[in-house]
């Protein structure tokens, strides 16, 4: 069985993060892939074991910086689990991590969208211009469609309804759950001890993980 383990690094900027969330789907789809080279080395019996998959929280979190097209790329991975081509292992703690930090990432997101305003400033002579009134209508429909957008999503983000959201529920539902016992914990900060989890170190999240 192969394994792919997709993690972003603690210092990882966003669009980084972006890349390597759509990079993963690619990965596993073309090494899975009938006609792939990979595929065609190893023959029929290597063809029929599964590939491990493990994923990130961070790397799940950076969906909501994604585009409906990677989303959609990313939906592939669906497809393959659905199939059993792949596993993807998902421990408890991956899950509550996510849970933990979804709004604070969302909101990260949505920021720049929120501080956006079209303040314009019109002196005293504009006033004689037919075009002044048509660009104060135009900033008063910006202002009424930047507020109704921005409630439809804050309405998506409390229903867990963004595509992004569809997406994770979607790999989740079909992922194989590690639930964290005592036994695992043990053996986490074994490995944290003499420093052999990947992630940072001291981190017993990430030896769990």
């Amino acid at each position: 069985m192969g394994a792919i383990y997709f993690k972003s690094s603690g210092g990882s900027k966003s669009r980084e993060l972006v890349d390597s969330s759509c990079a993963s789907c690619q990965l596993v789809s073309q090494s899975i892939a009938a006609d792939s080279p990979l595929n065609a080395a190893l023959g029929p019996r290597k063809r029929a074991a599964s590939m491990n998959v493990f994923i990130d929280t961070n790397v799940f979190l950076s969906f909501y910086h994604l585009t409906n097209d990677d989303l959609e790329e990313l939906r592939k991975l669906k497809v393959l689990l659905e199939k059993g081509n792949v596993v993807l292992h998902l421990p408890r703690q991956t899950v509550d991590e996510y849970r933990r930090n979804r709004e604070t990432k969302i909101a990260a997101a949505l920021k720049s969208l929120k501080d956006q305003k079209l303040n314009l400033q019109f002196p005293a002579l504009c006033k004689d211009y037919g075009e002044y009134g048509g660009l104060r209508n135009l900033q008063k429909e910006f202002e009424k469609q930047h507020s109704s957008l921005i409630g439809k999503i804050a309405e998506d983000i409390e229903s867990n309804s963004l595509k992004a959201d569809q997406v994770i529920d979607e790999l989740f539902e079909k992922a194989k759950d590690i639930q964290i016992s005592d036994q695992l914990i043990a053996k986490a900060k074994l490995r944290m001890n003499v420093g052999n989890p990947p992630g940072k170190n001291g981190s017993l999240g990430d030896a769990i993980n």
